[in-house]
């Protein structure tokens, strides 16, 4: 699962407040009949024996990957300040995180992810979609 939401209105770095030890976050995803599937970030924390969180260039990066059975499972989660137009959240899941929903969904479609600052970043995909079966689902969003 790869969510990108690109070209984002102006976005400083507060708004992101602090994933390193107070900020939680978020990502759910939404069909017409509800919600389908989500996966949490919580703030600070340790992951493969790292910080789960690193202050980055303009933003934060969080990486927690599951090497149990030799899968290389996980969530990232990279959040990226900037103007209008600049300001980019990227989540990437594979695996079981976050849980894979029953495809195709019904549209329109809605991915959020929040804060525990209650920041929110959302974009929503109306019908029809690029690719919507029982394999995959694909779309720009409005």
């Amino acid at each position: 699962m790869t969510w990108k939401w690109l070209h984002g209105e102006a976005t400083p770095k507060a708004d992101f407040g602090v994933p390193l030890s107070l900020t939680d976050y978020e990502l759910c995803i939404y069909d017409s009949t509800g919600i389908v599937t989500r996966a949490c970030a919580p703030a600070g924390g340790t992951c493969d024996g790292q910080p789960c969180w690193r202050d980055i260039s303009h933003g934060y990066k969080f990486r927690q990957r599951d090497m149990s059975a030799g899968l290389k499972n996980g969530l990232q989660i990279i959040l990226k300040e900037g103007t209008d137009g600049k300001a980019a959240i990227t989540v990437k899941g594979k695996g079981m995180t976050p849980i894979v929903p029953t495809l195709p969904l019904s549209q329109p479609v809605t991915v959020q992810i929040i804060n525990s600052s209650r920041s929110c970043w959302q974009a929503t995909y109306s019908a029809p979609a690029l690719e919507n079966d029982a394999g995959a689902f694909k779309d720009k969003a409005d």
